[in-house]
């Protein structure tokens, strides 16, 4: 059955996916003190049924809580309040004797009724009742039951002459009540007795009592060294869970344990008929104890605690990080581990409270110290031990962790939820502590602490952002985006990344790692990689302490570099975890984190088409020349048949288009694919490539080009030539002709601007086309100059035939030394009377920016032959749209545009390369670079 209050000391963590991490916020969240001059301590919280806080533990002295006012008679006395929700007492309760005496567990039935245990030492008198010691001297069990408005409806002491205490409380489904505790020696409980061996030093008990104070059951788990049990906990079907630590030989039922340290955990379970039905086991060789049980609302039994060196806990091995660290283990019902957590820093932590809400949301709380990893997130103490409160999902998720206290040792003992689903926590602090903007100061040693924690408002969500595509054996961008961002000064976080054998950040790092357009100009930062453990740490604070940033853009950037080895389609997680993150004051804000997945990718490649246009032609000739001789990496799985490849991308993604054959070089060889592969499409002209794509003509004055008759023989042949006719810079050029009847190409020869350092191809089929790519090689001098271009050996087959419309010029594709693609213009000369179709001029012009390099603005011009609609944009090195300048119908005719080197958003960009691309509907696309200076 459900506890209605919250077990004693507990803490839950970790879970695949961490979200959060936050301070105590003003206006959220409540905080209410209660002590004296002396030592107080709350060490138990519930919420009733109409949502009033319930809360137990021990003052001296006179002691202050709201409007009530009390005194002790011994070191130690109980109080037992119930406060609205303000927090000011409707009543106060005390348990008070001579000697120490001790509340340690609360719980409300469906009646409201309310149930309290503990300790009690010499005679203590809870209202006018005396309870009196067994031993006389030394603590005894005690279990007292309270209406709603506080009258004691009785009380139950039971024990040895020994230390006894009951620790936990557990409703089970027909009301009654397990107790839960440690005893010494020869305890009398009711009418059963229990006994300790002779070697051991302490027993763990479970009571069961009716709601009228009857004892109804009795049981025990034996010890030969030290056995405590610590919480209990309930299953709708009755069974009972209880946990705790032991040394040496621990006995439950059938089952023996023997503990491999200095103190194990362990967690049994007691079915409805009083069986102990399996005991488990948890321990290292060191320090391992568990203060907590709760059962989730699938019947989960969850334990909590704290380890110490290496623990198993079925097949997790947990290693802790300090002295101990906190242990979170959830049971099938079974008793098999079902998962397995922990956290921690390199000094101590605990796990101390622990409440599940309905709908199966965790609530932990504990204590931490130094600086805390819950992963994948950090919390910082202000002191020795400081507080902490976490929110976690069903499923693991964590929602959010405060934390909370003074210069000096703080504790939560206990959590509870309230009809809100806020959680209240129950525990003490020293001099002035802080929850949030809440300040608090004790009045004497250790004062009581009760504390609302709101869910915390939204401060900032980190996410990782990249290009869509991206391939191995290149370098790649990661912007680190932050959303929602409020009043951050300072942040500390570690971006962590999968396949780290693959990918890298560069050295030197400052220069890989840069801050984005949010912090230019206003932070400083460290950072520091972990290649092993894939993570990047990461520290940027402001320059100004006293300034808070606001809104959302990009924290920073990171060039990765991925490895030539690298496998086709591997992915990478990028995430977060360390994060910390506080404003101007020093109080931790709330940052959720997102995480991306990208593929390193690779470069798909159709032999034959190295210009990527979609179709295999003359014109992919001229990316031969361009690059002749270039090397890079081999194509795995080569091969000249038409199928698509991938290969690793080389130095630029021209260069691995060219390779053609995918042998690793750019040579002769790479002509068979555009041979054998002739006329293959594609279906992906225009393709864009990781930001680039493909050309189109330029802004420079059309090409001179004329068609002249150099030799007529009269006997069936004539020689026609392709002449550049003013000095002008040329690089290769692919022409495709359509032949008249009975007209062949016999011979086809570069002319005097080529000859000597060509590459030359030509198809001719049965038909009458006939296409010729002609390029320089790579290398070779391509400075202005002008003359014959090719020369055409044309046959009729007949003598003292005529050559009228022999054949047409079809289309003329030409580049120059930069690979961007030149306009012609073509004229005849002489009395040649050959039909030729003049090469038009492209639908569009996009002319070079002005000025290049600019700063702040540059203009952009373009030409439209004829109206159409116009889109023009702004595109980062990766390819990603910075921002689009026009996307509209414009009408024939030049048009101009100013950028003025911001983004959609209305924020200066950083210094670097950009490109501007202009489409025309119906057409390619055209684009250009231009370098903004800052």
């Amino acid at each position: 059955m459900m506890k209605k209050k919250s077990g004693h000391i507990f803490v839950i963590f970790c879970a695949a996916f961490l979200a959060a991490l936050s301070g105590f916020a003003q206006p959220q969240g409540l905080v209410i003190t209660a002590g004296s001059t002396g030592d107080d301590q709350g060490n138990s919280i519930a919420i009733d049924g109409e949502g009033k806080i319930i809360v137990a533990g021990r003052f001296n002295n006179t002691f202050t809580f709201g409007s009530k006012q009390v005194s002790s008679l011994g070191s130690y006395d109980i109080f037992l309040a119930r406060l609205d929700s303000t927090g000011e007492p409707e009543w106060l309760r005390t348990a008070r004797g001579p000697g120490s005496d001790r509340a340690y567990g609360v719980l409300i039935d469906a009646r409201n009724r309310i149930y309290l245990t503990g300790a009690t030492d010499k005679t203590t008198n809870f209202g006018d009742v005396p309870v009196v010691s067994t031993g006389g001297s030394n603590n005894d069990f005690f279990l007292a039951q309270y209406a709603s408005d506080g009258t004691l409806q009785w009380v139950r002491n039971a024990g040895s002459v020994g230390f006894d205490q009951g620790y936990d409380l557990a409703l089970l489904p027909d009301e009654q009540v397990l107790a839960a505790g440690w005893f010494h020696g020869t305890a009398y409980f009711g009418d059963d007795t229990l006994r300790t061996p002779g070697t051991g030093d302490s027993d763990v008990f479970v009571l069961r009592y009716s709601p009228s104070g009857e004892q109804t059951g009795a049981w025990q788990i034996h010890g030969t060294g030290s056995a405590r049990a610590y919480s209990i906990a309930t299953d709708h079907f009755g069974n009972g869970y209880v946990t705790g630590l032991f040394s040496g030989e621990l006995i439950a039922g059938a089952d023996t344990l023997h503990s491999r340290g200095n103190d194990d955990i362990f967690l049994a379970r007691l079915s409805p008929a009083g069986e102990w039905l399996w005991v488990r086991q948890l321990g290292s060789r060191g320090r391992d104890q568990a203060f907590a049980v709760e059962v989730d609302p699938e019947g989960f039994p969850v334990l909590a605690g704290l380890f110490s060196n290496r623990i198993s806990a079925g097949e997790e091995q947990l290693i802790s990080r300090g002295d101990t660290d906190i242990l979170v283990v959830k049971f099938t019902p079974e008793g098999e581990v079902y998962q397995a957590m922990s956290a921690g820093s390199g000094s101590f932590e605990r796990a101390q409270g622990l409440a599940i809400a309905p709908n199966g949301d965790i609530f932990v709380t504990g204590v931490m110290s130094s600086t805390a990893s819950f992963e994948p997130f950090l919390a910082k103490s202000r002191g020795a031990l400081d507080i902490f409160i976490a929110k976690y999902n069903r499923g693991g998720e964590l929602y959010w962790v405060k934390t909370a206290g003074s210069s000096a040792d703080d504790w939560s003992h206990s959590v509870a939820v309230d009809p809100q689903g806020r959680a209240w926590l129950a525990g003490q602090f020293r001099e002035t502590a802080r929850f949030g903007e809440h300040a608090i100061t004790s009045t004497g040693s250790n004062d009581v602490l009760v504390a609302r924690a709101d869910d915390p408002r939204l401060s900032g969500i980190l996410a990782p952002d990249f290009s869509e595509k991206v391939y191995v054996n290149q370098d790649y961008w990661v912007d680190i985006l932050v959303d929602s961002l409020e009043n951050l000064n300072e942040t500390t976080f570690s971006l962590t990344y999968t396949a780290g054998e693959y990918i890298t950040v560069p050295e030197p790092l400052r220069k890989n790692v840069i801050l984005g357009p949010l912090l230019e100009g206003k932070a400083r930062y460290s950072v520091r990689q972990d290649e092993q453990a894939g993570k990047l740490h990461l520290t940027i604070a402001l320059e100004d302490t006293t300034a808070g940033l606001q809104g959302k853009g990009i924290l920073a950037r990171v060039r990765f570099s991925s490895a030539m080895s690298t496998p086709f389609n591997t992915e990478i997680l990028y995430s977060f975890s360390d994060i910390y993150a506080r404003d101007p004051h020093g109080n931790a804000i709330f940052l959720r984190k997102n995480e991306r997945s990208l593929s390193l990718n690779g470069l798909e490649i159709w032999p034959g088409d190295t210009n990527l246009d979609g179709v295999v032609d003359q014109a992919d000739v001229l990316p031969l020349g361009q690059f002749w001789n270039h090397t890079g990496p081999e194509r795995p799985q080569a091969s000249l048949r038409w199928q698509s490849q991938l290969a690793v991308p080389w130095q630029t993604i021209e260069l691995t288009y060219a390779d053609a054959d995918g042998d690793g070089v750019i040579s002769a060889r790479d002509i068979f694919p555009i041979a054998l592969n002739w006329k293959q499409r594609t279906g992906t002209a225009a393709k864009s490539t990781a930001g680039f794509t493909a050309s189109t003509p330029g802004n420079s004055p059309p090409l001179p080009l004329s068609l002249r008759l150099a030799q007529n023989s009269g006997r069936g042949q004539a020689m026609v030539s392709l002449d550049l006719r003013e000095s002008r810079e040329l690089f290769g050029l692919a022409i495709r002709l359509r032949l008249g009847n009975g007209v062949r190409v016999a011979d086809v020869r570069p002319g005097m601007f080529f000859e000597g350092r060509d590459i030359l191809f030509i198809e001719q089929g049965d038909g009458p086309v006939v296409e010729v790519g002609l390029s320089l090689r790579s290398g070779t001098d391509s400075s202005a100059r002008n003359g014959s271009l090719v020369t055409f050996l044309l046959e009729t087959g007949e003598e003292n035939s005529t050559f009228d419309q022999v054949f047409q010029v079809e289309r003329i594709t030409a580049i120059d030394a930069a690979g961007e693609l030149l306009a012609a213009e073509l004229v005849t000369e002489g009395d040649m009377t050959t039909a030729v179709s003049q090469t038009a001029l492209p639908r569009f012009y996009l002319y070079q920016n002005e000025p290049n390099p600019f700063n702040p603005e540059t203009r952009i011009r373009f030409q439209l032959a004829k109206p159409g609609r116009v889109r023009l944009v702004i595109r980062d090195n990766l390819g990603r749209i910075v921002r689009t300048l026009l996307d509209e119908e414009r009408a024939a005719g030049e048009h101009s545009l100013v950028w003025n080197g911001r983004d959609s958003q209305g924020r200066t960009v950083a210094s670097g390369v950009y490109f501007y691309q202009l489409q025309v509907a119906g057409s390619r696309v055209q684009t250009r670079k231009m370098l903004m200076m800052q």
